[in-house]
């Protein structure tokens, strides 16, 4: 029947479900009386937190700059027109460009040490109006074949431009690419003096231990390596397993580029230093000015006037 087809027995009142509830939990979250807070922005509030961190600022520069007054710093123009910049904080300057085709010039200077400088001493060389943060110099790094691994030709001739991947003779430079053949090579050296500059511990340490030369170095044929293109920073013993690499490798954010060259671990006394530079990294038409630094360090670094005038200046604005 329609009845039994429907599948009622006729009494629908004892199989019917009562339809769920609407009402919500009893919570305060479900009832929506959570206690609440609203900031309301007086002007009281407005200049008490102004205030506040225009003093932490303040302060924060104080620090530094009383830090930075007892650093000892030494720095010499070698290449490069000289600077008239207010903030320039060049010692002394002496002309010592690149000589003509790129040959090496030697220059021997006299640096005059007023007083004692007490190690660790901080040997570094700053490249003004140099840029390594523009996007072709950026993409052009292999970091298989500085990490040891064998790149197809394909992806060399995405990364890397002709002249920094084969040579002249048509031999593969291997690890290629703009960061790697644009390496600082100038050196610097003590003369008549005990004085010697350790490289160890001026990178940083994953940036190091990232780097490894390949199986098969340095046997690999129709092959130029990165330390027979610089025998003046790297050796044949150590290949691209260098700390001077290592700290040129990671490119610099502005257009000032500080890098470590070494570390001093004994006193330099009040007097005259002869120092010899073997100039190699060609410059002038780029228009950098090259420097050459000698620093004690505190636990922040060295002396950072940029920052010292940062934060002065953050805290006249607030």
């Amino acid at each position: 029947s329609l009845r039994a087809f429907r599948g009622f027995s006729g009494d629908q009142s004892s199989t019917s479900v009562a339809p769920p509830s609407q009402r919500p939990w009893e919570n305060a979250f479900a009832q929506q009386t959570l206690p609440s807070w609203q900031f309301v922005l007086t002007w009281e509030r407005v200049t008490l937190v102004s205030l506040s961190l225009a003093g932490i600022l303040l302060f924060g520069g104080v620090v530094v700059n009383t830090l930075s007054q007892g650093v000892q710093r030494m720095s010499i123009q070698y290449d490069g027109e000289p600077s008239s910049s207010f903030f320039d904080e060049t010692d002394a300057f002496i002309a010592c460009p690149v000589a003509q085709g790129g040959q090496t010039r030697i220059c021997e200077l006299k640096v005059n040490i007023t007083e004692d400088m007490q190690p660790p001493i901080l040997l570094h060389y700053t490249l003004t109006h140099f840029f390594q943060n523009y996007d072709t110099y950026m993409q052009s790094v292999l970091y298989e074949e500085l990490n040891g691994h064998v790149a197809p030709e394909w992806y060399r001739r995405d990364k890397c431009p002709g002249p920094t991947r084969r040579t002249s003779e048509g031999k593969a430079i291997v690890p290629c690419g703009l960061q790697t053949m644009s390496l600082f090579n100038d050196t610097f050296e003590f003369v008549d003096s005990d004085i010697e500059v350790s490289s160890s511990g001026i990178a940083q340490r994953s940036d190091f231990e990232f780097l490894h030369n390949p199986a098969d170095f340095p046997d690999r044929v129709n092959t130029t390596w990165l330390h027979e293109v610089f025998p003046s920073v790297l050796t044949p013993d150590r290949g691209v397993r260098n700390e001077r690499l290592a700290s040129w490798l990671r490119p610099s954010a502005l257009p000032i580029v500080t890098k470590a060259y070494g570390r001093i671990n004994t006193a330099l006394r009040k007097g005259v230093l002869n120092v010899r530079i073997k100039a190699s990294f060609p410059t002038s038409s780029l228009g950098v000015r090259k420097h050459f630094v000698l620093s004690t360090t505190t636990f922040l670094g060295g002396r950072n006037r940029g920052l010292i005038r940062s934060l002065v200046v953050a805290s006249l604005l607030c």
